[in-house]
């Protein structure tokens, strides 16, 4: 068995990360761009191998929002499907949900086995809340057994924190009908990127993980919220072939 690791959040990576996303907040912005940025920090912040976001929606059901990679994404719809895991369970309670080995660990008899097979063994999830209603959670994966101190989990919450106040950044007071339709929203974008994902996937003859760094990157670059740039593939308006110049040139192509 691999010797534990241990994890404290990265001080420099998480101020950043929180300056970065306070700046965004402040401007019109997409939660879908917010979620996957916070994913990618996520990581940074607190040494992990994978992270993701799921929210609920009226009818009380998870949807994946944001993932780092495709195996995170397809093992977050396995949790989903098989109804246990972390994230299920944070979810349920609103409290943080720690998982230091998944191979000792025998609540999630479905889950747990899938997890390890696919290369994680050691969770965490935190939950997306406004006030006293959850939404949603953080899940966070790592591939060795972990010893997580404080800071690591207090760098989670806040992050999760920053993702619950993203989501209803335009509704003060916050009523639930705005909450509701904020994460339908969501839901219905990220539907709509996977959409673009899997086009772009085989126009590019690429893996969707390939895919999905191009539209990411490209977003950044030219300055497109990554909704946008789903749209635009889906609508060919944009090619895999003009991405490409964007990127290597640094700035959108004519």
């Amino acid at each position: 068995m691999p010797e534990n690791q241990e994890i404290r959040a990265q001080d420099p990576e998480l101020a950043g990360t929180l300056i970065s996303a306070m700046e965004a907040m402040v401007k019109e912005f997409d939660y879908v761009d917010l979620a996957s940025s916070l994913v990618s920090s996520t990581i940074d912040v607190v040494n992990a191998s994978a992270a993701g976001v799921m929210v609920s929606d009226a009818a009380h059901v998870l949807h994946v929002v944001a993932a780092s990679d495709e195996s995170m994404r397809t093992l977050e719809l396995f949790e989903i499907q098989a109804d246990e895991g972390p994230c299920l369970d944070c979810w349920n309670s609103g409290r943080q949900v720690v998982s230091l080995d998944l191979r000792e660990d025998d609540r999630w008899p479905i889950f747990g086995p899938r997890a390890i097979e696919s290369g994680y063994v050691a969770a965490l999830a935190t939950p997306l809340r406004v006030r006293d209603q959850c939404f949603g959670a953080l899940n966070i994966l790592w591939a060795n057994p972990t010893d997580l101190d404080d800071s690591a989990e207090q760098a989670a919450r806040a992050l999760a924190d920053l993702a619950a106040i993203g989501l209803i950044n335009r509704a003060l007071p916050m009523e639930a009908t705005f909450l509701a339709e904020q994460i339908q929203t969501t839901i219905n974008a990220r539907v709509t990127i996977e959409q673009a994902k899997g086009m772009l996937a085989e126009q590019a003859q690429v893996d969707m993980n390939a895919a999905y760094s191009l539209m990411r990157d490209f977003s950044r670059v030219s300055g497109t919220h990554l909704l946008e740039t789903a749209r635009g593939i889906i609508d060919r308006r944009i090619s895999a072939a003009h991405m490409t110049s964007t990127l290597s040139h640094g700035h959108p192509g004519r």
